[in-house]
């Protein structure tokens, strides 16, 4: 089965403000870019709460992004553990960190992409910052998907393969 910040700072009155607003009318769906500002609305001591909050220190992604990642993660742990991830298309890799901590059987995760994001360094450290245990377990690499080593034991993953992206994941995926 193949599953596929810049904020001004404008004093304290604002950023309580801006979190209020964004609390009773946020969107899961929303593209816009996760900042330090929106810790808060992650106060419980869930996983999902404690990868929000780290995902909010990196400034990295979306929050649509979060929110996807983490439901096909949930889905994938309910069928498979074990295994190598081979997270194909990966950008910055936040499916191959959320899979590792929902099932520590997993030894590590390769995250393959043609164009890693830049800012993919600072959502990894500030999870394993979060999580040490995944440290030296995450392996990037910037190469053709084609390329990616895949064994019949790999847990194959890819949330925004789109497109003809998604032909050449399910080609990969298929030829160990």
């Amino acid at each position: 089965m193949l599953m596929t910040g810049h904020t001004p700072d404008y004093g304290p009155l604002f950023f309580c403000m801006h979190l209020c607003i964004v609390h009773s009318d946020m969107k899961k769906s929303s593209k816009n870019r996760l900042t330090i500002y929106q810790q808060a609305l992650f106060p419980k001591d869930t996983l999902f709460d404690k990868i929000a909050r780290a995902v909010c220190r990196s400034q990295t992604l979306p929050r649509k992004e979060l929110y996807e990642a983490w439901e096909v993660a949930k889905r994938i742990r309910r069928l498979f553990r074990g295994g190598r991830i081979v997270d194909l298309a990966c950008g910055h890799g936040l499916i191959s960190h959320i899979l590792l901590l929902l099932d520590d059987t997993s030894p590590n995760a390769l995250a393959v992409d043609t164009n890693i994001p830049e800012n993919a360094k600072a959502l990894s450290r500030n999870l394993i910052k979060t999580w040490p245990r995944l440290k030296d377990r995450i392996y990037f690499r910037q190469m053709p998907l084609e390329r990616a080593a895949i064994s019949s034991q790999d847990i194959v993953v890819s949330v925004h393969a789109c497109g003809t992206l998604t032909d050449a994941v399910i080609e990969t995926a298929l030829l160990p």
